[in-house]
């Protein structure tokens, strides 16, 4: 019998356009932390001090803005930070959502017979596509043969684990 390997690949688009920003609060109270956390950014870390790192956003930004609360920019755009530490690459060494896009697109072009074109299986919450790839004999993604064995690979679940997506890929590649 001949062995079918299912191989779906699942991203989340991240909005390559937006602009984030690396910001320092020092909260003195309460009332603060819970603005803190109910403005959107991503906290990436809390210091011994109290003082917290978040990931924003240029929407985080404004709303963290409108609180009044007082904070440091710490880096003003990660993406040129990272390209200026990276070689240009924007994203710290890893594919960009665009640059995997495009990876995508000649995966398939490279290997017609054994994957799917890109295909979005939907959206996330947010609006966002979630893109697939079928790695299989049968690379038509809508049908499937239930009598063969499956198997399913995801990353880049959450936006700012480029590492899984990273796996996923070479593994693609060694298939």
């Amino acid at each position: 019998m001949r062995k079918v390997i299912l191989f779906l690949f699942v991203v989340v688009t991240l909005v390559s356009a937006e602009r984030y920003a690396l910001l320092n609060f020092r909260p003195v109270n309460d009332m603060e932390i819970h603005r803190l956390i109910n403005s959107g950014c991503e906290i990436v870390h809390v210091y011994e001090d109290g003082s917290v790192d978040c990931i924003a956003n240029e929407h985080d930004y404004a709303s963290l803005l409108a609180t009044g609360m007082p904070f440091n920019i710490r880096i003003d755009d990660l993406v040129s930070f990272y390209r200026g530490r990276f070689d240009g690459k924007s994203m710290g060494g890893y594919l960009t959502w665009d640059e995997l896009s495009d990876w995508l697109v000649d995966l398939h072009s490279t290997f017609p017979s054994i994957t799917s074109a890109p295909t979005s299986i939907g959206d996330t919450h947010q609006g966002r596509p979630q893109t697939v790839v079928k790695i299989s004999s049968n690379n038509d993604f809508w049908t499937d043969d239930p009598a063969l064995p499956n198997a399913w690979y995801d990353g880049l679940i959450h936006a700012r684990e480029p590492a899984s997506m990273r796996n996923v890929r070479f593994f693609m590649l060694w298939l």
